[in-house]
């Protein structure tokens, strides 16, 4: 489990709004925002009182991460991703914690994506080591997302994620992958009531 934590870059906000182009979504009655956006590990640090504050409930902590959501540009013809780096849209600070599986970590994180602020609680599992190539490990994880602004019920952030010996930034080692995370973000609006 030595990159779950890296991995769960949870990559994250307001880049592309879904991943193709989407008009207001209150004209279009839509009922959620989707965000698609990738994650630079910034920083690992020893684990402090932001921790230490949502312990018990997360585990033995290994670690305190931060993380810059960076937006992604997509082509609209097939849905392949052209640019993992267009800019930076929000920040995430997660907080990273043992569970009886070697390979599961619980996770609590606290984090911006443009206006939009969220707190959430989930876990990221590595699926595989060393694959598909010595040095890479590959990981998904899932946050539940609450005390998000008015209007909204909830949301789900999901990552398909990546780790390797480089840990820290965008460059990974051995090269070539784009680290740690592709995130999707949904979230819920509340449905007026009367509907």
């Amino acid at each position: 489990m030595r990159n779950t934590a890296a991995s769960f870059a949870i990559a994250i906000f307001m880049g592309l709004r879904t991943l193709t182009a989407v008009a207001d979504p209150s004209a279009m009655g839509s009922k959620e925002d989707i965000y698609v956006v990738r994650s630079f590990l910034i920083a690992r640090d020893t684990p402090t009182a932001f921790c230490f504050r949502v312990n018990p409930g997360i585990g033995k902590l290994q670690s305190e991460n931060h993380y810059l959501f960076k937006s992604i540009a997509v082509q609209t013809t097939d849905g392949r991703v052209a640019n993992t780096n267009v800019r930076t849209v929000g920040t995430f600070h997660a907080c990273i914690g043992e569970t009886s599986d070697a390979k599961v970590a619980n996770v609590f994180a606290q984090g911006t994506l443009g206006s939009v602020a969220f707190t959430g609680r989930g876990e990221c599992l590595t699926d595989r080591q060393d694959f598909p190539e010595p040095g890479i490990d590959s990981s998904r994880c899932h946050l539940n997302l609450r005390d998000l602004p008015d209007g909204f019920v909830g949301g789900k952030l999901t990552t398909n994620s990546i780790g390797s010996r480089q840990l820290i930034g965008g460059n990974s080692d051995p090269p070539g992958y784009t680290q740690p995370s592709i995130a999707t973000f949904r979230l819920w609006r509340a449905t007026p009531k009367g509907h």
